[in-house]
């Protein structure tokens, strides 16, 4: 399995590739890692591989980019992946479509009321829940960070969560599509709920980090003794409120974990986060 994203990084997700599978890629240059990978496919033992290209945004040649043969009485591959766009589907020759909807209103809201903690026996709280699961359009981050930035509210703090995602798609922010007002204006709602200033710088960082970019605990530190972001006494102290700080982010749902024993995680929001 590799991500390819919006902008993908071929040398990457060649080397994603290999890795899935228990290969090594020793060559640096994009064309011979190609050649390479397609060497090692035919050569397989395997008689069948599944490859999944996750996030692909565009038409990709999977073999002559990327070294994944397709087609042929030597092909062992089949390729499965994902994307928001259905053109890449059909650029691609997909033989299988398979779409994923939005959740329905009564999915959406009972995600809300289980991120928020609703009690099923608090009658208050059940009109403005489900208008603000309504603005959340049925995208399940989107309900599962404006649930957890309300869990533990009471009445007044829900209306205003509605009026505040309801004013936040009535302007037009350079660089957000209509498709992603909604994504916006959740995630807009998201940050403005954090706590703590540190809580919105580190945020802010890593959105500054490439798309699917595992973003490393110790750069992290850097940054933020750097940026004196808290008053520790010592590096160690620092990396210890870090960690606080992300696991507040990840509670919020701004964050994902990718590799937690190593120290690594990723954006959860790809294409809105610099326009916060």
């Amino acid at each position: 399995m590799a991500t390819v994203s919006q902008d993908p990084d071929i040398i990457k997700v060649q080397g994603e590739l290999a890795k899935s599978l228990g290969w090594a890629l020793n060559k640096k240059d994009e064309k011979e890692r190609a050649d390479r990978l397609r060497l090692m496919f035919s050569e397989s033992k395997s008689s069948k591989i599944l490859v999944i290209l996750d996030d692909v945004w565009k038409t990709l040649d999977s073999e002559k980019k990327l070294g994944i043969p397709v087609g042929g009485r030597d092909n062992c591959c089949k390729i499965l992946l994902t994307t928001r766009k259905k053109s890449v589907c059909e650029s691609l020759g997909c033989d299988t479509q398979i779409p994923l909807s939005t959740l329905t209103p009564e999915e959406g809201f009972a995600l809300l009321r289980k991120n928020a903690r609703i009690n099923v026996n608090d009658s208050t709280l059940n009109d403005v829940s489900k208008e603000v699961a309504g603005e959340c359009n049925g995208l399940p981050l989107a309900i599962e960070a404006v649930g957890s930035a309300l869990r533990g509210k009471g009445f007044n703090e829900w209306n205003l969560a509605l009026h505040n995602l309801k004013v936040a798609k009535l302007y037009a922010i350079e660089g957000i599509d209509e498709e992603n007002l909604d994504v916006y204006g959740c995630l807009k709602f998201s940050y403005d709920e954090l706590n703590d200033d540190n809580s919105k710088l580190c945020f802010l960082l890593c959105s500054l980090f490439p798309e699917d970019y595992e973003i490393n605990l110790e750069d992290l530190v850097g940054y933020a003794v750097g940026l004196t972001w808290y008053q520790a006494e010592s590096i160690e102290n620092a990396r210890s409120l870090l960690c606080g700080t992300i696991e507040g982010l990840k509670a919020a749902s701004l964050l994902l974990d990718t590799d937690w024993q190593n120290g690594q995680w990723k954006k959860a929001w790809s294409d809105t986060e610099e326009s916060v």
